[in-house]
């Protein structure tokens, strides 16, 4: 985590040029053209991850892991050849994805004064650290340009463009209709 956190601080040049595999969802990496190669030394590690996140809050019980995998359209062993992918032979899989940009943007605009001090627990002081590494990112949300959204809904919803909400708030946002469970401002 220090050393994420510590390339974040150097801005987007210091996170090399496929810093964004590791970053692809398992539906971006279920989509990519070839067959996952499994790495040596990768495969134990992959197993142990599945075995914990299928026993993480009862998931492999109440079968919702299962489902899950169905639903994206995998079997075990498919997430498991995933997992067990090295970042170079997901990189000469994948093309750099659209996301990448706008993160490296974000990056480009977060102040270099040094890291995020560590709060000592939740409170203030998490939201102000928290709010620190979020905001680049809402800033380019508000700068004009809708958020993309990741997932497809069956739900129809529009971006409109909104008024900020007090006098106090520096910029108008964008806000998600019908039912918006998130708005910028």
């Amino acid at each position: 985590m220090t050393e994420v956190l510590d390339q974040a601080a150097a801005g987007p040049s210091a996170l090399g040029p496929d810093w964004w595999a590791g970053g692809l969802t398992l539906s971006e990496r279920r989509a990519l053209p070839g067959t996952p190669a499994p790495a040596l030394g990768l495969v134990e590690r992959a197993g142990r991850r599945l075995t914990r996140w299928r026993g993480a809050h009862g998931l492999g019980e109440s079968g919702l892991f299962d489902r899950r995998l169905a639903a994206a359209g995998l079997a075990e062993h498919d997430l498991l050849a995933l997992l067990a992918e090295d970042r170079a032979g997901l990189t000469a899989r994948a093309t750099r994805p659209g996301w990448a940009g706008v993160a490296e943007a974000a990056l480009a605009r977060a102040p270099g004064s040094g890291p995020v001090p560590e709060p000592a627990g939740p409170g203030p002081a998490a939201l102000a650290g928290f709010s620190a590494i979020v905001a680049p990112f809402t800033e380019l949300g508000s700068s004009g340009s809708p958020p993309r959204r990741r997932r497809a809904s069956t739900r129809r919803s529009t971006w409109t463009r909104c008024a900020p909400a007090s006098p106090a708030a520096s910029r108008g946002g964008w806000s998600r209709s019908p039912a918006a469970p998130w708005s910028w401002s």
